[in-house]
């Protein structure tokens, strides 16, 4: 019979886990500088993992002020986007990733046709919603959904200290 580890052990031993801080999500050490190096672009397989994949690059690539400020909403768009595509079929992905003092602007290839009804597709849906601007575009041939995601900071509602005066925000049309 297999030994087991007594109850009381298993609580002690949780407890002392729980109290643990969460390690810190941040970008690599080795993270551009904002506006220093060129746009990144990743392609990544048409399976389950293909979010998994993009948000990983994204945290590796994001440079380090748009990490401070808006890592948690880039990922979030980079995986809506992804999934999108992947549900479209499209097959490879491909993810680019680019900054601006401002903004990061993230865009992925999408083959949906243009007569979805966007207001039905709740992952752009959420995307838009946390982008301060998106639209859709042919480059090189391949159409690429994009959104812009501004920097801002988690306890202000107008961003980081040097991003300037608030945006005004546009709805989507069938918002």
């Amino acid at each position: 019979m297999p030994s087991r580890t007594p109850v009381v052990d298993q609580r002690q031993r949780h407890a002392r886990n729980r109290h643990r801080p969460l390690p810190r999500v941040d970008a690599e050490p080795s993270a551009p500088e904002c506006g220093t190096s060129p746009p990144a672009a990743v392609t990544v397989p048409a399976t389950t993992h293909a979010a998994v994949l993009a948000r990983a690059f994204v945290r590796t690539h994001l440079c380090r002020e748009h990490a401070r400020w808006s890592l948690p909403e880039v990922t979030l768009v980079v995986s809506e986007l992804v999934t999108r595509a992947l549900f479209a079929g499209v097959q490879p992905i491909t993810v680019e990733l680019s900054c601006t003092g401002s903004a990061a602007r993230v865009a992925v290839s999408d083959t949906a046709p243009d007569d979805v009804e966007h207001h039905r597709d709740s992952r752009l849906l959420v995307a838009t919603r946390v982008a301060a601007d998106w639209g859709r575009e042919d480059s090189g041939g391949e159409p690429m959904v994009w959104c812009t995601v501004a920097a801002r900071d988690r306890g202000s509602p107008t961003g980081p200290p040097s991003s300037g005066p608030p945006r005004t925000r546009v709805a989507p049309p069938w918002a």
